[in-house]
């Protein structure tokens, strides 16, 4: 393991996390864990334009992160590496425990800020606003799938 990683690769690294920074991208690429898909199809389950999943994906093939296949008049988008997506679920079963163990402290009431909310702001639970918009809507209890798994927070 790397103990001090030069400035190059941490160059490498920020703009590799910064391509997954966009919902859109990320929406794509849990998608594509699950095996090679169109570009039709990854617009459809996006819900955005084709000429705009066109982009995105060309974006991400560029940046290494997927590779394409033409089969035909289809063009086919898979994740470049498994370790991408093994790399995605450590990074988001993290960030899970992290938000359930801050709606178990606000919960308890034992949340500790150096500004603290006012109380009514406390009772809200944790929400991951990185992972999904619509969790941070009134119903706390929806189901977020992301990659192989599922939780409910």
């Amino acid at each position: 393991m790397l103990t001090r990683m030069n400035d190059e690769l941490c160059e490498v690294m920020c703009e590799f996390f910064s391509l997954l920074a966009h919902p859109t991208r990320i929406r794509m690429f849990c998608t594509l864990q699950h095996g090679p898909q169109t570009v039709s199809a990854l617009a459809e389950q996006s819900q955005i334009s084709l000429p705009n999943a066109s982009q995105h994906l060309r974006v991400m093939r560029q940046s290494g992160a997927l590779t394409h296949e033409k089969r035909g008049q289809q063009v086919f988008y898979q994740i470049a590496d498994p370790r991408f997506i093994q790399a995605a679920e450590i990074i988001r079963d993290t960030l899970l425990e992290k938000v359930q163990g801050h709606a178990r402290r606000t919960a308890r009431g034992t949340v500790y800020r150096k500004n603290p909310r006012p109380q009514a702001q406390l009772a809200r639970p944790a929400t991951l606003s990185m992972v999904t918009k619509a969790h941070n809507q009134q119903n706390h209890n929806k189901v977020i799938p992301l990659f192989k798994k599922e939780f409910s927070l």
